[in-house]
């Protein structure tokens, strides 16, 4: 293709998208696409990510439901040059889900499929905020644009969007997975059932064991008395 061919294409699809996008999306679909010639080509950094952190993300242009452009997102894991990422938004009030979303003390029957974010929980937001827990995105680390903060992933509240994240994503291994739990939770319990009667029988074993003994030794001193009787 030559540079005029390019440029005509070019043209094309921006007359496209600028009917497709609103004004003020215009801003954000360029940085999008500039953000993905930058970063392309380039070498990849050496920032060590782990699971917890809270980063920038460039997502790209993304059709809807899916989250596009710039946002945060809280990292779940880390495979090599990929990172498994759930994606946050502002909370917005006049959003029918961000109102009914998750929250452990405010709203424990909410939707979990959104997980609220509260800004006394988490110094690093400037206002309160929405993590979608059914958006598990996988992205290049080149995505990475700058970090937010960390959230502890040995607190209850990382363990909590973790698992409703797990059970979203994976809803039939999530429910083969909780079987097998309730079956080694019976399956312990018999054990520790079966432990304690096979201690309870040791125990009368060795009662017994001893009154055999016992039985024995008064059996010899009954023949040691009969004989000197006799």
């Amino acid at each position: 293709m030559s540079h005029a061919d390019y440029i005509k294409s070019i043209t094309s699809m921006n007359t496209l998208a600028i009917s497709a996008i609103t004004t003020g999306e215009i801003k954000r679909y360029s940085k999008s696409d500039i953000h993905w010639v930058r970063v392309k080509n380039s070498h990849f950094n050496n920032i060590r990510f782990r699971k917890g952190d809270v980063y920038q993300f460039e997502f790209g242009k993304c059709p809807i439901p899916e989250m596009a452009y710039e946002h945060r997102g809280l990292i779940l894991g880390v495979a090599g040059k990929l990172l498994y990422v759930l994606p946050i938004c502002s909370f917005k009030a006049h959003n029918r889900e961000h109102c009914n979303a998750y929250h452990k003390k405010d709203n424990p029957s909410g939707n979990d499929e959104f997980f609220l974010l509260k800004t006394d929980g988490f110094p690093f937001l400037r206002h309160d905020s929405i993590l979608k827990t059914n958006e598990l995105k996988t992205v290049s680390i080149k995505r990475a644009l700058y970090s937010h903060g960390r959230i502890d992933i040995s607190g209850d509240m990382y363990k909590s969007i973790e698992r409703k994240a797990f059970y979203k994503c994976f809803p039939s291994f999530s429910f083969k997975y909780d079987e097998q739990k309730q079956d080694t939770i019976k399956l312990t319990e018999q054990l520790e059932k079966s432990s304690e009667y096979i201690k309870q029988l040791q125990s009368e074993h060795e009662d017994l064991k001893q009154k055999y003994k016992d039985l024995q030794k008064e059996l010899r001193t009954l023949k040691e008395q009969s004989k000197d009787t006799n």
